[in-house]
Parts: C-alpha cells; structure tokens; sequence
C-alpha cells in the first residue's frame, strides 16, 4: 500500500490533486455567485418590476380603504399629531368602498390644515422599499381636479384608473336675508339675542339610511354656516353687532368647557376665514361681526355625546345688537335651527362621480 501510494504521489499526482481542489473551489465559489448576483440588481433593473401592480395596488388603497386611524379618521388630526397617521385613506367608510369623503380628499391633496410631503405620500399610500416616484390625480364631475406628485414621463410607467364617488358634506346654512324677520321695538337700544343649532342624536344615527347619505356625528364633522351676516344688516339704525359668547348645551343643561382651540379638538370657529377661540363666560373677548359675511362653527368628531343616541345637543351662539336709531322697529337675526333630515336650510350629503388616476415608476 505504501509503495502505491508512493508512486501516485509523484509530480504527475501532486498535479493531479491540485487540479481537483482547484476545480472544486471554483465549482463551489461559481453557485454562491450565481445564487447571489440577482439579488444585487433589485431596485437596478426596472424592467423587473410590475408597476402596473403597484399602481393597482395604490388605488385600491386609496379608493377603498379609510385609513388609519379611522374612528374618527385621520383627516380630523391635529396638524402637530400627524405623524399619527399609519395609513391613507379616502373611503368614507369601510361600509362604501369607493365612495370618498370630501375632507379626507382636501387633506390628502394639501388643500386644508395638512402640509404632507412626497416621503408622507411614498410611507403612507405608495409603500414598498424601492423609492417610487408617482402621480395620483383626482377629478370631480363639475367641480375642481387635484393631483400630487411628479409629472408622468412619456413611458415605462404603471397607470391605473378607477371611478368612484365622493360625498359632499352636510351643512346647516343660515342666510341671514331669509332669517333676519325678528324685530325689536324702537325705542329698545339694544337685544341680546341668541342663534342655536341643535343635533338630535335619536334622529341623526337612523341605520335605515346609507351609510353614504347618513349625518353621523360619531364620524362626520358637523358644520354651522351664518352667511350674508353683513348684507342683511340695515346700516343706518344697527350701530354693531358682536358674538359675546357660545356656549354648549346637553339636553338643555349647561355644559362647562375649555374652548381654547388650540388646547382641544372639539371646534373650529372662524369669522371670514379668520379663525377665533371663544371663552364661555362674560370675560372673553368680543368679536366684532358687525361687517363681516360668513360665520363658521364646525364641531369635529366625535361630537360630545354623541354615542349616547337619546341625547339632543346644542350650539348656542350669543349676539348683542347695538341700535342708534329709534325711528324704525329693528330687525334681527335668531332662533333655533336643527341640524337633521328635511329642513330646508339643510344642504344633506349627496354624492357626485369621481375619477382617480394613479401612476407609477
């Protein structure tokens, strides 16, 4: 055995097992590298990517999801807090797939209280570890058409187009020229006097009407508009008008509240686009509505008290109208108006055709 062993170790075997090892370390290193190398082009190659699936997968996303936080939704957040939002959203509900909501569309297009940048839109709609470029475009049936992102290049692209709905919000609007029949007499210097709005919860959460055309102060904001404030006034003998107070109501009980408006998210209140906070005693500012248009009160979700369905809520809002003129009986602007189906200063949710289109690349 030895002797063999001898004789094969010669130069011609020493040889021979070098070329052994030395083919074996190459077959070995030769499969590492091919089961290695296509992982390096990931994100290199485009022309291995579906985005015409990430496309699809975007516009389901945002047609048919609404986001997270959803109850209430996202679009409600305090503009500090949004680094809350987990995901996008612009379905009314998970009950109404591709019917929008009107204020999740005007945040996520930048066009309220949000400011979100192409990463936000990438983290939260787009997703995926490649870094996306997009376009996403919305436009409504007879009203305004909002985008966000890049211009889509001539080719290689993923498109997707989608139609839908989008349910414009209710309003309760006051016009002060059909509404401004009370009057005061003559010689009267000044009324105090009061406009309230007031939300039946028993009415308003009714599940016999769809989701899409349903007033739910759970989930919906709920808006006061006075308009034509200004305009209805006679100059001549109304010397001012002023809001002195608003203050909340539980089934005809005082409800004690901080209305700051940047320590709570309960209410935005604004006279002609000027946002206001209002204290609810005697010792806040007054407001001077003397020559302004339109007044806003909106109530964000939940409304309080709103889960308990037998509660009436109410708004009332506090006027003092000054007088330097006693010839005439004075005319003035109150009274009660509930916010529900069927009044006729009620403009209810109604919905209106949509076309999203996405791109991808």
């Amino acid at each position: 055995m030895w002797s063999e062993l001898r004789d094969y170790c010669s130069d011609d075997g020493f040889l021979t097992i070098d070329f052994l090892v030395g083919f074996g370390i190459f077959i070995v290193a030769f499969i590492m590298v091919v089961s290695i190398v296509p992982g390096l082009f990931v994100g290199i190659n485009g022309a291995g990517i579906d985005y015409d699936a990430v496309a699809y997968r975007t516009s389901v996303i945002l047609m048919e999801d609404p986001g997270s936080p959803s109850d209430p939704g996202w679009e409600y957040l305090a503009v500090p807090d949004k680094d809350e939002i987990e995901r996008f959203g612009l379905s009314l509900s998970s009950e109404s797939p591709a019917v929008l909501s009107e204020k999740k569309v005007i945040e996520f297009f930048n066009q309220g209280n949000f400011e979100f940048t192409d990463d936000d839109y990438r983290d939260l709609a787009v997703f995926g570890e490649i870094e996306y470029n997009y376009n996403i475009s919305l436009k409504i049936k007879d009203g305004p058409a909002y985008y966000a992102g890049s211009p889509v290049p001539d080719m290689g692209y993923g498109y997707m187009r989608r139609l839908g709905l989008i349910r414009i919000d209710p309003v309760a609007e006051i016009n002060c020229e059909e509404y401004n029949t009370n009057i005061a007499e003559r010689n009267l210097t000044s009324v105090d006097t009061d406009i309230t709005l007031s939300l039946n919860y028993s009415e308003l959460i009714n599940a016999e009407i769809p989701v899409e055309y349903r007033i739910n102060p759970l989930s919906d904001s709920v808006l006061f508009e006075i308009s034509n404030f200004s305009a209805s006034l006679n100059k001549s003998y109304i010397s001012s008008v002023k809001i002195t107070k608003i203050r909340y109501y539980k089934s005809g009980a005082y409800v004690p509240r901080n209305y700051d408006r940047f320590e709570n998210t309960t209410y935005r209140f604004d006279v002609d686009g000027v946002y206001y906070t209002m204290g609810s005693d005697a010792s806040a500012d007054d407001i001077n509505v003397t020559d302004s248009d339109t007044v806003r009160f909106m109530l964000l979700p939940p409304t309080m008290f709103s889960s308990q369905a037998d509660a009436v809520f109410q708004v009332v809002m506090n006027l003092t109208y000054e007088f330097d003129n006693n010839l005439y009986d004075h005319n003035y602007t109150s009274g009660d108006f509930d916010y529900g189906y069927g009044r006729d200063y009620m403009a209810e949710p109604y919905l209106v055709p949509v076309v999203m289109e996405v791109a991808v690349w």
